[in-house]
């Protein structure tokens, strides 16, 4: 695919919404003295996303969290995103993840990308999930959208309707009215699509990788 985009002269983005952990044999059917789905992030880390979020199914258990935390995060180069989730570590709570990522792509689009999950609280003890309308009020996220990109790209694990997309896009549109936001979602699992405005787009792609969504938007928009 990403020799057929640059045949064609334009960016293809591959992007993961979370829950990379729980649902198949590659992730469940482990011996008992491994942690489960450390070998399918393994698999997971050679496809090379662009941008990645953190999914509820990877804070279930502190163990599993913290696998991923220490050798999932670091083998995506700095693309792996949680804004909203922080992990206990040494005693100290830090992000899972980047909390936002600005890029330029082979075209030379700018890229700002932050990774939202939606408000879960059955997570495990030592990770915490912030609420979306506190997110947006932190320093980091005025820093992030200070400078205007190309187009905002937002993978995270929230569906895609009747959820708190609108206050994340609302935040950044505050700042930049008309700047594209494309929004790829989660946690409902079903394939699902819709408009915050005439500027942005929320797809939904299913689950279990049954399904690999397809979001193409033209660069007259850009």
């Amino acid at each position: 695919m990403r020799a057929e985009a640059k045949r064609r002269h334009v960016d293809l983005l591959i992007v993961d919404s979370g829950d990379l952990h729980d649902g198949n044999g590659l992730t469940d059917g482990v011996p008992s003295n491994e942690i489960a789905g450390h070998r399918a992030n393994e698999f997971h880390s050679r496809v090379k996303y662009d941008a990645l979020a953190v999914g509820n199914h990877e804070l279930y258990n502190y163990t599993i969290a913290k696998d991923t935390y220490d050798n999932f995060r670091p083998a995506q180069n700095g693309r792996y995103l949680a804004s909203n989730v922080n992990i206990t570590i040494n005693g100290q709570s830090v992000p899972m993840g980047e909390r936002y990522v600005k890029y330029t792509t082979e075209l030379g689009r700018k890229v700002t990308s932050m990774g939202v999950l939606y408000e879960f609280t059955g997570q495990d003890k030592g990770l915490t999930v912030q609420k979306i309308a506190d997110m947006v009020k932190e320093s980091w996220f005025a820093e992030a959208i200070a400078e205007e990109p190309d187009f905002f790209l937002l993978p995270g694990h929230m569906p895609v309707r009747k959820d708190n997309w609108p206050v994340v896009v609302n935040a950044i549109r505050a700042k930049h009215p008309y700047t594209p936001i494309l929004i790829l979602g989660g946690h409902t699992h079903i394939r699902d699509c819709t408009t915050y405005d005439a500027y942005s787009v929320g797809l939904e792609s299913g689950r279990y990788l049954e399904t690999i969504g397809w979001l193409a938007v033209k660069s007259t928009a850009f």
